[in-house]
Formats: C-alpha cells, structure tokens, sequence
C-alpha cells in the first residue's frame, strides 16, 4: 500500500509539473518571428497589393543638423486595386497634408490629381535577411492558449545598418550605435504585422505595418 502510495504521488507530481509547463510557460518566440520578418521582406518589387491585404501605415522620422523631419502614410483599401488615405511631411513639426489616392501602383494627390513621386515604403527598398536580426531579449507572449501560438515577437537589433541609413540618406546619421528593433505579427483572424526601427539615439525612428497577405 505505501508503494502504491508513492508511485501514485511521483506520477501526480509528474502530471502537476507538466501541466504547470503547459498552462504557465511563457510562450518564447523571437525565432519564428524572425523568419517572419524575412518573408515579408525578401522582395523589393512587392506592392501596396501584394504585400497588405487592406490596411498601411507608416511612419519615418529623423533629424538633419538641427531640423527635425517627419514623414507619414496610411492607406486603406477601398476598392479592388484602389486605396485611399492620407500623407504627410513636416520640418519641425510644420507640415502638410495630402489626401491620397493609390491606384495602378502610383500615389496621387486625390485632389489635384498630381502624382507624388517622393514616397517609398519599406518593405520596396530593404531585403532583410535572417543573419541580419540578433535576439537580444525573449519577450513573452504569455500563458499558452489558442492563442499565443499564432502569435510573435521579436525584440533585438538589426545588423544592416548601411541598408538603413540609404533609406535615411538626408539624414546626418554616420551608423553610430544599434539598430533596434522591435516586431510583433499575428497569424490567424486579422493577419497583422508591426515593425518599428530606430537608432538608440532615437534620432532616426522608422514604423510600419499592415494587414498582411500570407
């Protein structure tokens, strides 16, 4: 009977610990998050179409001398290659807002009808390859549900700073200092993804994301 007792308890104890690791083990991952990231970004000639299903935004920001520049767009679909939205420029914080038109692969100033020739997302100018992502935290996503598997994190820095600072040419930025970088995406129901970029200085700030096409 105390035999029977103690084989009960180790396998009690067993199922507990293992039901504990299910219910409560934080749910780690930047790996998979990394291949992500290198999916959507492996392709220059992607566009608004192909690589968001209905929904863009973007933000750039940085700093040259002793100006402050900024530069936005958010683009929502609202017919079968049609979106619209709005963009934005500013220096020191005195700007200019553009309802847009996205149409035949082009943005057009929704009322003038002029093309804006001098916006360039991303996801069209860097291909981001996995040696390029270094982990420098696990951020977790939680208890393990149904849930936390469709869902991702990755937190560390991004090793191709003379990618970045081609994107960021007007700036004054001489690849001092990490990149750091932070991506979060979800992979069932709304497929969503957000990236944001930035030197630790912060002086060069780069986000976005979308409803992306799997």
């Amino acid at each position: 009977m105390k035999k029977f007792i103690i084989i009960t308890s180790i396998i009690l104890t067993i199922l507990f610990i293992l039901l504990y690791i299910i219910i409560f083990y934080d749910y780690k991952t930047s790996e998979k998050t990394k291949k992500f990231i290198v999916s959507q970004y492996n392709d220059k000639n992607k566009t608004i179409n192909t690589f968001c299903s209905d929904y863009y935004e973007f933000a750039k920001a940085y700093n040259r001398g002793r100006d402050k520049y900024y530069e936005s767009m958010n683009l929502r679909r609202t017919g079968e290659n049609i979106w619209t939205g709005k963009y934005y420029k500013s220096i020191n914080e005195v700007g200019i807002e553009t309802e847009v038109v996205y149409e035949n692969e082009k943005y057009y100033d929704s009322k003038t009808g002029k093309e804006i020739k001098d916006f360039t997302p991303y996801f069209q100018s860097d291909i981001i390859k996995y040696d390029e992502l270094e982990t420098t935290e696990e951020v977790s996503m939680g208890i393990i549900s149904d849930y936390t598997p469709n869902k991702g994190y990755f937190r560390g820095k991004y090793l191709d700073k003379k990618s970045f600072k081609e994107f960021f040419k007007d700036s004054d930025w001489n690849l001092e200092g990490d990149l750091k970088m932070d991506v979060y995406y979800q992979s069932k129901w709304t497929l969503y993804y957000q990236m944001e970029i930035k030197t630790e200085n912060e002086k060069l700030h780069l986000w976005e994301s979308c409803r992306y096409v799997k």
